[in-house]
């Protein structure tokens, strides 16, 4: 592209010789006849419209070469900042909104730096090019005119500099704006539901018009500013191209120079300018670039909190769970961790094990470390001091992909895919075979609604599926997670949102895994846990007790007894 461009660069500078020719070799020239001034004037017109076709085809070719070289980098570097953004660990996205990350994927940062490429790859070569050639003939033509443009130039250069920190400073804060706009967007559109139960659309429109205001105030601001800055290059640009025409005048007619070479002058001229018209105009779209990659740059360079190990370095889920079972050690091990939330303390030397085939409940108020239990199991953060194990492994020894198909996970609120039913379940496992989606579809006890879907598993589902109860999401959760097969199960939370008919299909579902697989029950509803193997009791991030649900149930003065009877 960039080739293409600095030929079409040759045809510009050029084309101002033909004309230069045109006038002193055909219409000035007295030792032509009329007739051959025609025929001469009719040639050079021809090589000058030749010179153009060629310009605008190359031209024309390096745009196309153009559009696949930005679009493909822009394509790779959302495609990074998407994969960066998939592997940060929770941490992160508790602290970067997802109307931040919207924005850098496909808000005005990416626009800038579009536009940013498409000048630099396509127009500097070729205004270079022209450029240079272009000077070497002004002083050929008139140093004295030269000299004038050449200060002219340095005045645009100077006003420029000045310019791009005003720019900068702008389009930051636009960047900023628009940030906030969609982060409320986002927040907005996915809590509908709310907005409308609690009868605050007036609110939110309110809030919404507010925002747009700041967006609309920014992108005037900046537009005016860039603007601003232009109008003073051009009125110095204006200025220049006036004395020039008068020191031109005044050579014409006192230094002999002649008509054509005026005209070449100015032609070549006008290059010049419009060359640094539009080098000028890039400089402050860099600037505007720059901030743009900033934003996206912010992303990239964090650190990734929960650093995984390649697939070939990790240990074998399979394997490490056969050796389990032979030597019949803990199926999970937690070591003296050590966890906290920012400057929120929650474990500080916890210990557990648990043992292959069990079914744990975990209980106890909010905040004690039960979600994060889970949490550090399936290294959506990572310990601070200390070790969690899995099948005798510490979980850095596998690949986070590795880990994690060990495990199935229903959350308390299951999050369904705009899609069909089948494809919501297979979303777990994409190589998995009908019969295997048929069998997960089984275990989970889903058959009873399937009548009522329009088109069966093939219904489409929309966005959060309110089209479906709480019991049915529910349930194509726990088909997603026992599809892969995993060895252990957890289920946090996963009833304490149902109504009791929803609960109850939903239990027998659980219970009947709880047969077939390691369990771990984060439980809320204490009605639930009664067919555990074992409930552990926590309280401010260690185990208080821990026992069968009769046991602990029938221990007066106990933190179970009480939660059981509050």
């Amino acid at each position: 592209a960039m080739v293409c461009s600095a030929f079409t660069g040759v045809c510009i500078a050029l084309q101002p010789l033909v004309i230069k020719h045109i006038v002193d070799m055909g219409i000035a020239n007295d030792a032509l006849s009329n007739d051959q001034k025609l025929r001469l004037v009719l040639f050079m017109c021809g090589v000058y419209v030749l010179m153009g076709i060629v310009r605008v085809l190359t031209y024309r070719h390096g745009y196309r070469l153009l559009l696949k070289s930005v679009e493909g980098a822009l394509r790779d570097l959302k495609s990074r900042v998407f994969d960066h953004v998939e592997h940060m660990g929770l941490r992160f996205h508790s602290e970067v909104s997802v109307g931040e990350l919207h924005n850098c994927l496909n808000g005005t940062p990416i626009s800038n730096i579009r536009t940013y490429l498409q000048n630099v790859i396509l127009q500097v070569p070729y205004q270079a090019i022209a450029m240079i050639i272009s000077l070497v003939a002004l002083f050929s033509y008139d140093w004295v005119m030269t000299l004038v443009l050449l200060c002219t130039v340095l005045l645009m250069a100077i006003m420029n500099f000045f310019a791009r920190k005003k720019i900068r400073k702008i389009s930051a804060e636009q960047i900023q704006v628009e940030k906030k706009a969609n982060h409320f967007l986002v927040d907005t559109l996915g809590g509908m539901e709310a907005v409308k139960i609690y009868g605050v659309e007036d609110s939110f429109q309110s809030k919404f018009d507010h925002t747009l205001k700041d967006v609309h105030e920014t992108m005037v601001k900046a537009t005016l500013a860039s603007h601003k800055e232009t109008i003073k290059m051009e009125l110095a640009q204006y200025i220049g191209i006036a004395i020039v025409y008068m020191v031109g005048a005044v050579s014409c007619i006192y230094r002999n120079s002649t008509t054509g070479v005026l005209y070449a002058f100015l032609s070549s001229m006008t290059t010049i300018l419009g060359t640094l018209t539009a080098w000028l105009t890039m400089s402050l779209t860099k600037v505007s670039a720059q901030s743009g990659m900033d934003a996206i740059t912010r992303i990239i360079n964090r650190e990734i909190d929960v650093p995984d190990i390649p697939q070939e370095f990790s240990k074998d889920v399979v394997k490490a769970y056969q050796t389990m079972e032979k030597k019949q050690f803990s199926c999970v091990e937690f070591s003296d961790v050590e966890f906290a939330y920012a400057d929120m303390k929650i474990f500080d030397g916890f210990n557990c094990r648990l043992r292959p085939g069990e079914s744990v409940a975990l209980v106890g108020e909010s905040g004690s470390g039960k979600s994060t239990f889970t949490k550090l199991l399936l290294r959506l953060y990572d310990v601070q001091d200390g070790s969690v194990r899995v099948f005798g492994n510490d979980v850095k020894d596998y690949s986070v992909r590795a880990l994690r198909s060990a495990f199935g996970v229903v959350p308390q609120n299951t999050t369904i895919f705009h899609g069909t039913v089948w494809d919501n379940i297979k979303l777990a496992c994409p190589t998995a075979t009908d019969e295997e989606i048929l069998r997960a579809i089984d275990m989970a006890q889903m058959n009873d609604f399937k009548d009522s879907l329009e088109n069966g598993w093939n219904t489409i589902v929309g966005d959060g599926a309110r089209e479906l109860s709480g019991g049915q999401r529910q349930r194509i959760g726990i088909a997603r997670a026992v599809l892969g097969d995993p060895k252990i199960l957890i289920f946090d939370e996963a009833t304490s949102a149902l109504d009791n008919v929803s609960e109850k299909a939903v239990q027998s579902a659980m219970e009947s895994l709880m047969k077939t697989h390691t369990v771990i029950v984060v439980a809320h509803r204490l009605s639930t846990i009664k067919n555990v193997d074992r409930i552990l009791v926590f309280s401010h991030g260690q185990i208080v007790e821990e026992g069968t649900y009769d046991a602990l149930s029938q221990k007066e003065g106990g933190y179970f007894y009480k939660m059981l009877n509050q």
